[in-house]
């Protein structure tokens, strides 16, 4: 690139009369630089394409380890849902504060007779699953206090 830079500089820059003899010592400046800032640039052109190649290499790299670890999370939650829903043992995830049901098995339902529809997003104490509310507030209140739950 460089030298081609030159050549071009020397065909339309440098005056047919002179060929290969230069005279004026403000011409050899201008091609000096001329010439130079074209090396300048090739050597720029290089580094960046060489970074730029480190950078493509880095992207794939993490895409790839994204994907990996998609599918690893996903492998892990599918898991999840099938041991959480062929349990035979009734099971809830609710928030700890308000009781609101996030997930429910079926054996839950069956226990309660309702559907997962009545209870996802309601309240154990609105739906009347405590016999006395204030039972739950104390089991809430000795989770936390003794470090055995979080209320978030």
């Amino acid at each position: 690139a460089t030298a081609l830079s030159v050549g071009l500089v020397w065909f339309f820059f440098v005056p047919p009369q002179l060929s290969w003899e230069i005279r004026d010592p403000q011409m050899i400046v201008s091609l000096v630089i001329f010439s130079g800032t074209g090396l300048l640039f090739a050597l720029m052109h290089e580094k960046l394409k060489a970074a730029n190649a480190a950078l493509q290499d880095r992207v794939v790299r993490r895409t790839e380890e994204l994907q990996s670890s998609r599918e690893s999370t996903q492998h892990s939650e599918d898991r999840f849902t099938k041991v959480f829903h062929s349990n035979p043992a009734p099971i809830c995830i609710t928030t700890i504060k308000e009781g609101r049901f996030i997930e429910v098995n079926e054996r839950y339902c069956q226990l309660f007779d309702l559907t997962r529809e009545e209870l996802i997003g309601r309240t154990s104490v609105e739906l009347r699953l405590w016999a006395d509310p204030a039972v739950r507030t104390a089991v809430m209140n000795r989770l936390e206090n003794e470090g055995l739950g979080r209320c978030d």
